[in-house]
């Protein structure tokens, strides 16, 4: 197995393993996010300003296509869709988007604050397969913006609310788009909304204990669509859940995630494996899918992303 990881760590590094082997790392500051798009890699180093990265894996060995500076001390989720790069800020509320063409940033489209006014968080951009729809999860004002994107400019603004301290975190569509799972930080529920209605199909509590003070975090979702599972940051478990006929979760199975505080979970190519990147106990661990084991654990400084390399 094949994995890059990056760190929460103010003198962190991005590193890539074979098996439990690092084999190369980078000094960055606080790469906490790696993102995918076309065998080409993204991520950031980050402090009085964000400088971001594209890279290839060529031979096993990284080679560097590009770097870009953004006005912007913090920066959390990448997506992209074609050629645009959307860059979400935790931190200030803005977005940037950035035109790259085969993985060189060419310049920087526009920077927007999300929902226009403060205070603003804007923690992840998903775009649709297709690109003609984006929606934006602003967790700071409870809110989940949707737009249209058409010629690539954000038309047609749909605002969905929730009740105050949700604090919406993730999304994640279902294989065919027609609902997506929203996980929230501070309420701790993973709610099933229709995608074209925005139609709330379920709310669906995570933590067992009523006082845990546990923080709902990320989403995976089978290849074939029929087993969802989330990470709770607090509590230090895994949840997987049947995806039923109507997109509503039946809870499967719950264990641990043989970490502390999680920051960051994928669930491998073969499905063999769910991988977590856990902050507190500094490592990552690789947990069997089918017996709940933990099979490895790799040793990694405010380990707060990882990236399977297929």
């Amino acid at each position: 197995m094949k994995l890059l990881v990056g760190s929460l760590a103010k003198d962190g590094e991005l590193a890539y393993f074979i098996d439990d082997k690092k084999v190369w790392s980078m000094k960055m500051n606080c790469p906490k996010y790696i993102y995918e798009h076309n065998k080409i890699y993204y991520t950031y180093s980050q402090g009085d300003f964000t400088t971001l990265y594209s890279f290839k894996i060529v031979d096993d060995k990284p080679e560097i296509i590009s770097t870009f500076i953004l006005d912007e001390k913090t920066i959390s989720h990448l997506s992209m869709y074609d050629n645009e790069l959307i860059c979400s800020s935790v931190d200030s509320g803005y977005f940037h988007i950035v035109i790259v063409e085969n993985g060189k940033f060419i310049k920087l489209k526009e920077k927007r604050l999300l929902g226009g006014y403060l205070p603003s968080k804007c923690h992840q951009a998903t775009f649709t397969k297709d690109g003609k729809n984006l929606i934006f999860v602003n967790i700071k004002q409870n809110r989940l913006y949707f737009y249209d994107y058409k010629n690539k400019c954000l038309e047609n603004e749909t605002i969905m609310e929730f009740e105050p301290e949700t604090l919406p975190r993730h999304i994640k569509f279902s294989n065919d788009e027609k609902v997506f799972y929203l996980i929230t930080e501070k309420s701790n529920e993973i709610i099933t909304i229709e995608t074209k209605s925005h139609k709330i199909l379920q709310r669906l509590k995570l933590a067992f204990n009523p006082v845990s003070n546990s923080k709902g975090c990320t989403i995976q979702i089978n290849k074939n669509g029929t087993i969802l599972y989330t990470n709770l940051r607090i509590d230090d478990t895994i949840q997987a859940y049947y995806i039923n006929d109507d997109y509503t979760l039946t809870l499967k199975s719950c264990f641990s995630s043989f970490g502390n505080n999680a920051r960051h979970m994928i669930l491998s190519n073969d499905e063999k494996y769910l991988i977590s990147a856990n902050i507190n106990s500094n490592n990552v661990t690789i947990i069997s899918t089918d017996k709940k084991e933990l099979i490895k654990q790799i040793p990694f400084e405010e380990a707060a992303s990882v990236l399977e390399v297929i």
